[in-house]
């Protein structure tokens, strides 16, 4: 059974391989065409279209052209993050998940391999573009990546040079393995599992991910037959740490009828689970209850007890524009909360700034926050960026 997974999927990779390259059969849910014609922005023409999937294929198309053109993608992506943030609206939306599929396409037709593969990723911390490009790559890579067995893929993402860079290279494992497997999320736990458990976590949110893509048909992930399709059965057979990786993408691929924007919504949409499901259920409403952080801060400020905590997993500080000096304001804000959230929330945020800003939050920003106690769950949290991180991005 195992072998001929493994014949269908490196015959499934070969025949994607050789394909002209086409867009994901729906982007992310929900989300909807720029209106108003050829309005400015980076590949502005494409706004021009009115159906979401003629916009996806034009910026595709376009995307794939500029980055194959540019025979440098580690130097192109970062210059493309920039524009497709000043553009803003669909481009902005979506280019993370365009990216999965141009460096997918980029690593087939650019025979990208382990060897070269740090030659081709991109220069940049950012969690749009250039992160989703990174991941297509690593996509493309599962047979290479599962010959050299979890002592190779270990190596390859511990040479990424900073922690953020390791983090988006060990969730890709996950999609990874997924892709090899032909969507058999069993092989692909197994897999991130023989890596360790501190990389392990990462690793199984990538698996997660690509689980609830295929089932909600994006980035042409697999959907086996069989098998759970909600977080409520499919999370409740997992462990530890697993469980909320699970949960926290469930919400962002397969949405709920009404948004979860409120804390009130949160808590109703998580009804009825306890512990680790209760945790996961709430740090995914969080993830999708607003694209602001601040106002996500607020939504979770409305939570009671160890929901709070929780929600503020879900907060989107990637999503700063500025994670050193908006990172300052919203973590100042954790003093606003009651005295027993507190903690966790200096030290999450205090983690997830120094990740994002490769270590300067923990030498300067910590120390300047008012309280004593701000300062200590600061540098606390700073301290575990080597941590897995689990939900974050």
């Amino acid at each position: 059974m195992r072998r001929s997974l493994f014949a269908a999927a490196f015959l499934a990779a070969f025949l994607v391989a050789c394909a002209v390259p086409q867009a994901s059969p729906a982007g992310p849910i929900g989300a909807i065409p720029d209106i108003g014609g050829m309005s400015p922005g980076y590949l502005g023409f494409c706004k021009k279209y009115t159906k979401f999937q003629k916009e996806w294929n034009c910026y595709l198309r376009h995307l794939l052209r500029v980055v194959d053109k540019s025979k440098n993608p580690a130097r192109e992506l970062p210059n493309i993050d920039i524009l497709a943030r000043q553009s803003g609206g669909f481009l902005a939306a979506n280019c993370h998940m365009m990216m999965h599929v141009v460096g997918r396409t980029f690593a087939r037709r650019h025979h990208v391999t382990l060897a070269n593969l740090q030659r081709y990723l991109p220069l940049s911390n950012d969690p749009g573009c250039s992160a989703g490009f990174g991941m297509g790559m690593v996509m493309a890579l599962g047979p290479q990546i599962t010959r050299g067995g979890p002592e190779g893929a270990d190596a390859m993402c511990g040479r990424a040079p900073t922690r953020f860079r390791q983090y988006t290279c060990f969730h890709s494992l996950g999609h990874a393995y997924m892709r090899y497997y032909d969507g058999y999320i069993s092989y692909g736990l197994k897999a991130c599992r023989a890596l360790g458990s501190r990389e392990a976590p990462d690793c199984a949110q990538g698996v997660f991910h690509d689980y609830w893509l295929g089932l909600s048909g994006q980035d042409a992930a697999k959907s086996t037959r069989g098998e759970p399709r909600t977080a409520r059965v499919l999370c409740a057979r997992q462990h530890g740490s697993f469980v909320i990786g699970c949960w926290y993408r469930y919400y962002l691929a397969i949405p709920p009828k009404r948004t979860p924007s409120t804390a009130v919504r949160i808590d109703g949409l998580c009804h009825g689970l306890a512990g680790l499901q209760r945790e996961g259920c709430v740090a995914a409403a969080s993830l999708i209850s607003n694209p602001d952080p601040f106002a996500q801060f607020r939504i979770c400020s409305h939570l009671k007890g160890d929901d709070v905590d929780s929600c503020l997993r879900g907060v989107g500080t990637q999503d700063l524009p500025d994670a050193f000096t908006s990172g300052l304001k919203l973590i100042a804000r954790c003093g606003s909360l009651a005295t027993s959230a507190r903690a966790g929330c200096y030290s999450w945020f205090g983690r997830t700034l120094t990740v994002l800003t490769d270590g300067r939050f923990a030498k300067e920003g910590c120390r300047r926050l008012t309280s004593r106690a701000g300062r200590a769950g600061c540098a606390a949290g700073a301290k575990r960026i080597n941590d897995p991180l689990i939900t974050f991005v």
